[in-house]
């Protein structure tokens, strides 16, 4: 009786402002509570089998050779010494260097320069940094394993960012969603010999397996394992 008549006597503003104080403060709980339970049921899912976050991750020597395979034709991963145009119409350079993309001049001294493997090899060392570094704006504090990361990086070392496998890895998704997610937008029809390269790593993601898929007759692709890249 005593707690009722206390309400009773107070003025209609004030009750009105300690209902609306005490809703947000029960709205207030049960995110922080949803959040914590989500983030529980993420580190369970993303900390197993030796998964580390994004940011404390390196590309494996396995990736530099499935990306160098990928970035050069005809034998095996060898990069281009000199400075050439590629089908996009951009300057090219080693393992898929494209001056354009990092926002590079291009000078005469430069085309006439045949490069040495050393400088070839900085220079792609350099371009998986900066694919690592864009990633970190995406994918910070996600786990993942190293075939996980190795598969983005690829990604990311050709283009932007998959955003739809972005949210689905930061909400939890299941990696098979995440897998189906991967090739959307990507075909045949439009991407040409990109789409065999999103294909594996998709497969990468999901299997752990490195294996190049290069285009064969038609629809069909050749598989070639990262051990045949030799440079």
């Amino acid at each position: 009786m005593y707690i009722w008549e206390k309400i009773h006597n107070m003025g209609k503003d004030t009750l009105f402002y300690c209902i609306v104080g005490g809703v947000t403060i029960l709205v207030f709980v049960v995110i922080i509570f949803m959040y914590n339970r989500r983030q529980k049921k993420i580190e369970k899912i993303t900390k197993s089998d030796n998964r580390k976050m994004y940011q404390d991750m390196r590309p494996s020597e396995n990736l530099r050779k499935f990306i160098k395979c990928y970035e050069r034709e005809g034998r095996i991963g060898e990069p281009a010494y000199k400075i050439f145009v590629n089908p996009a119409g951009n300057y090219e350079l080693g393992w898929g260097h494209d001056f354009k993309a990092n926002g590079e001049r291009v000078t005469n001294a430069m085309l006439a320069k045949t490069y040495t493997f050393a400088e070839l090899t900085n220079i792609f060392e350099d371009d998986l940094k900066n694919a690592h570094n864009r990633g970190l704006r995406y994918f910070e504090h996600i786990y993942m394993t190293q075939e996980m990361y190795d598969a983005l990086i690829s990604y990311l070392f050709t283009t932007s960012y998959p955003k739809n496998v972005c949210k689905l890895l930061k909400n939890g998704a299941d990696y098979k969603t995440v897998a189906v997610e991967w090739m959307n937008g990507w075909t045949l029809e439009t991407s040409g010999g990109n789409y065999f390269r999103r294909l594996a790593e998709k497969d990468l993601f999901l299997t752990g397996k490195y294996n190049v898929y290069k285009k064969g007759s038609g629809s069909d692709y050749v598989v070639i394992g990262v051990d045949e890249v030799k440079y």
